[in-house]
């Protein structure tokens, strides 16, 4: 299941003639090093057209690959091969959401992969329960969330978007823009899990000068906390208060979802920033909503909201900024 070709076609060209060429993870692993697959490095693979590179790998060993992004309506592709499939490939923006009553129909199902990292779309009782595999690709793009964080965190604090969209308008209202754009230097910014995608996000945040916080499960060594500056919380709940931004970095399980209810934005500073770069359901929309748009004393904020479902349908709510 891979999202739909650009509306102009799949690419025939590129703008950029290289890419770097990556070939370890930060603490030293090394990168995968296929073999047999249909990849061009910096080509578009994760659409239609582009079939993760895996067409020729595939075939040549006897097997067939369907490739469609039809998932969701009643007769999709999706649910009309789910039967014969022993394998199913999804992407965490596009998800083929394995239901326990697809399950149920997937008689042949060994395998549920995600191009990517979370498993969230799968119901993992069903899957234990029927002997299915349920894996992702860790590491995969990790580094890009981390690039995101960043990118988004001083969008925000710099008003980016809305000072564009004045120019896109026509104008050049300096004031309006510049009412809301600060400086991201002095700032306490805070990540809620401090994994391999939190752990980025706060190395590439420590040289703006910014005070750095992290809450996580498992604290990390002490060497790390001294070389980052990292002040740590025992809960999410704990580090709100102090911070001006804070990023979301955790998977979603029954522990994090809803995890950003009305008390703990409550909890958080007027103005403060929340992005939310993981899945939906760790921010309750219920919350997030009235939080964003009243102007009630210590109520007034700047958040990032997420749908109640990651948005994978035409019509289905997207994440927007405020």
């Amino acid at each position: 299941m891979l999202y739909d070709d650009p509306i102009d076609g799949y690419p025939t060209s590129y703008a950029r003639e290289d890419l770097p060429r990556i070939d370890h993870y930060p603490g030293g692993q090394t990168t995968p090093t296929p073999q047999g697959t249909d990849v061009t490095r910096g080509h578009l693979l994760g659409s239609v057209s582009g079939e993760l590179g895996l067409r020729h790998f595939l075939e040549s060993r006897g097997h067939t690959l369907v490739v469609t992004s039809d998932k969701d309506r009643d007769g999709s592709v999706f649910d009309r091969e789910l039967p014969d499939a022993d394998i199913v490939i999804s992407q965490p923006f596009w998800p083929a959401y394995l239901t326990a009553e697809r399950i149920a129909r997937a008689k042949n199902l060994k395998l549920a992969v995600t191009a990517g990292i979370g498993s969230d779309h799968v119901d993992l009782d069903a899957a234990i329960a029927h002997g299915i595999t349920v894996a992702e690709v860790t590491y995969s793009n990790s580094i890009s969330v981390a690039e995101h964080v960043v990118m988004m965190t001083l969008s925000l604090v710099r008003n980016c978007l809305p000072s564009h969209q004045w120019v896109l308008n026509g104008g050049w209202n300096i004031a309006d823009c510049v009412a809301r754009s600060y400086d991201l230097e002095g700032m306490h910014v805070g990540t809620v899990a401090a994994g391999r995608i939190g752990l980025a996000v706060l190395r590439r945040l420590a040289p703006f000068d910014v005070r750095l916080h992290y809450t996580d499960r498992h604290r990390l060594p002490d060497s790390v906390e001294r070389e980052l500056g990292l002040t740590f919380h025992p809960s999410a709940a704990d580090m709100a208060p102090h911070c001006d931004v804070i990023t979301i970095n955790a998977p979603l399980h029954p522990q994090t979802e809803g995890l950003f209810d009305d008390k703990l934005i409550a909890g958080m500073k007027r103005g403060a920033y929340l992005i939310n770069t993981a899945r939906a359901r760790i921010c309750d929309r219920e919350a997030v909503d009235p939080a964003q748009r009243t102007a009630r004393g210590l109520r007034r904020r700047c958040l990032v909201p997420a749908a109640r479902r990651d948005p994978t349908t035409p019509g289905a709510p997207c994440p927007t900024t405020a």
